[in-house]
Formats: C-alpha cells, structure tokens, sequence
C-alpha cells in the first residue's frame, strides 16, 4: 500500500470515528432527556391529567363494577339516586340469537366492556317509559346483528322478568335516543368499533313491553 493510499485509509478511519461519535453523543442527550421527562416532568404531566379528568367526571374514568345479582330479591324497583355507577341492574337475553348479557347500572366504558351499559337518565326496566341500553357490536351485542322483528327479548332484574318484543332494527349515528312513544320501551344500542367502516354508527333495536 503506498503512503497515499494509507493517508486516505486513515481519514476514512477518522470520518467513521467521528460519525460514531456524533450518534453516541445524540443517544446520550435522548436519554438525558427521557430520564428528565421521567422523573421530573411526569408528576407535573400527571397531575394536569388527573384535573382534566376530574372536569370531566365519570363518563372518561372507568369504574368499579358490582357484579353482586339475586333475580326476584325485591319487591319493587329501587330508587334510581340508590344506584351507584357500575351496579349489576339486569340480565339481557334473547333466545333467538343467542343473546345473553349483563347490565350494569351507567354507560360507562367499563361497564360497556363486560356486559351493556344502562343510560341512568332513563326509566328502569318495566317502569313503564324507555330503558337504553349501550353495548358494543364486537363483544356481548354482537348477536344483535341477527335480531329480527318479532323476536322476543327476556329482561330479567331483582324485581321481575320483563319481556318486550322487537318492533324495529335499524343503524343510525351514535348517539341517537329513540322515544318511548308507545310506553315501556327497551332500546339495545350496539356500538361499532373505531377500526369498523361503520365508525360513528351503531345497531339499535327497539322493542315494547309485553302486557303481563
């Protein structure tokens, strides 16, 4: 190798020594940087999502379910301002389809995720005005893609069985409320996933209340 060629070698030697150098010193200063974050940063960041979660209210926090449920243990509806968020109200079954859900007292996510979700500014089941319940598509309401006119929903709760019979199938946006024209009305809402075509829209089945 002449002195040439070695001189070139060692500038290239030098240039790559250099450019390692430049990505150790930026991985140092990214780390630097995290470790901040970390912990110094993070208290003051939690902090603010904590207040902005309070503003909120419930509706963005999950909460705790209580699965505790004895069909006919009361005589009577209880008094909506005695149920708290999460309060296992009622079992939704349709034998049709194959429907067999759980609600829990609040349309909440958490309440969303293990069963249907019972919108708590609505009459109770059986009180004679519109019961909603909110559910989601891909999980416990996914059978309601199957549902049809005629077929009859059981509601049962501590205070009774209901039955209602399916009037009505349809797809609309989120967050669509149908009356109870025609007294006690059982109104299913199956929620589509965000990942879904159907995004923004959800099944709602409308039912009215057999006459005992």
């Amino acid at each position: 190798m002449s002195e040439q060629q070695k001189k070139g070698h060692h500038k290239k030697k030098n240039i790559f020594g250099a450019y390692i150098s430049k990505i150790l010193i930026f991985l140092g200063i990214a780390l630097a940087g995290t470790l901040f974050v970390l912990f110094f940063a993070m208290p003051t960041v939690s902090s603010y999502v904590h207040k902005a979660e309070s503003a909120y209210g419930r509706s963005v926090n999950d909460i705790s379910l209580d699965e505790s449920f004895t069909p006919d243990s009361l005589e009577a509806p209880p008094e909506a301002e005695s149920l708290e968020a999460g309060k296992k109200l009622a079992v939704i079954k349709c034998d049709e389809v194959g429907l067999n859900a759980p609600v829990f007292y609040g349309a909440e996510r958490a309440s969303m995720r293990k069963g249907g979700g019972f919108y708590s500014k609505d009459s109770l089941f059986g009180e004679g005005g519109r019961s909603y319940v909110a559910g989601y598509i891909e999980t416990y309401f996914a059978p309601l893609e199957y549902i049809s006119v005629d077929d009859e929903i059981k509601v049962t709760t501590e205070y009774g069985e209901f039955k209602y019979s399916v009037t009505d199938v349809y797809e609309g946006a989120t967050g669509e409320y149908p009356s109870a024209e025609n007294g006690d009305t059982l109104v299913l809402a199956g929620i589509y996933p965000m990942l879904s075509d159907k995004y923004g829209s959800a099944l709602y089945v409308v039912a009215q209340g057999e006459v005992n």
